[in-house]
């Protein structure tokens, strides 16, 4: 990969541009540059570091990419699921670039560097694939205990002021405090940290993503 340079922007030449968000790079302000062999330089402001997949021309700039993608991604996912289909968008990527080296290796009997990295990689790809993590699911509103008690609770009513069970107040009142329970319960956990559980998957999630073997 090419040497990453911090650099200051002189009064002089030609207008520069951070690559990632387009700001115009100032006279005294730091900078970052590098360049390929073929492609030119590139420029980056101080605040955006280049990521690995833009760092080379390769074949796995698309790998590193679906790994950056998902591990920003990772963050704002709040479920397990949301996790684990981050995880498997970067698996399917990754067969995607193994199947492309093999392509390449083909003029040469399936052997060579090419292959060694297809197989690397669907190796790879399968463990992303394995990933399933096994995790206890967060609280949730219990419905069922909330009706239970609810229609208890009414049925006292009931006998006090001799209503009909079958009458619709009945199962009105039942509906009005199964819906009074349930806010209660939401108000109670609005400010609920992210489970540790949760937490925990990304961790997995994250660790499994960094095994990538080129």
């Amino acid at each position: 990969m090419p040497r990453v340079l911090a650099q200051t922007k002189s009064s002089r030449g030609a207008e520069r541009r951070c690559g990632r968000c387009g700001e115009v790079i100032k006279p005294g302000d730091r900078y970052l540059q590098w360049s390929f062999r073929y492609g030119g330089t590139q420029y980056r402001c101080a605040n955006h570091y280049p990521r690995q997949s833009e760092l080379t021309q390769s074949k796995m700039s698309e790998v590193y990419a679906a790994i950056e993608e998902a591990e920003d991604g990772m963050t704002e996912a709040g479920t397990v699921e949301e996790i684990t289909a981050l995880v498997e968008a970067v698996a399917e990527r990754v067969r995607g670039v193994a199947e492309e080296y093999e392509e390449a290796a083909e003029p040469f009997g399936y052997s060579g560097e090419n292959m060694e990295r297809s197989e690397e990689l669907s190796g790879w790809a399968d463990d992303l694939d394995s990933f399933d993590p096994d995790v206890e699911e967060d609280e949730e509103f219990d419905e069922e205990e909330a009706t239970t008690q609810a229609e208890e609770e009414v049925q006292d009513e009931a006998e006090v002021e001799e209503l009909d069970p079958g009458d619709p107040e009945v199962q009105s009142r039942i509906e009005a405090k199964v819906e009074r329970a349930r806010e209660a319960w939401k108000t109670e956990h609005e400010d609920d940290e992210p489970s540790e559980a949760l937490e925990s998957v990304r961790e997995e999630a994250r660790g499994v993503l960094g095994g990538c073997p080129l």
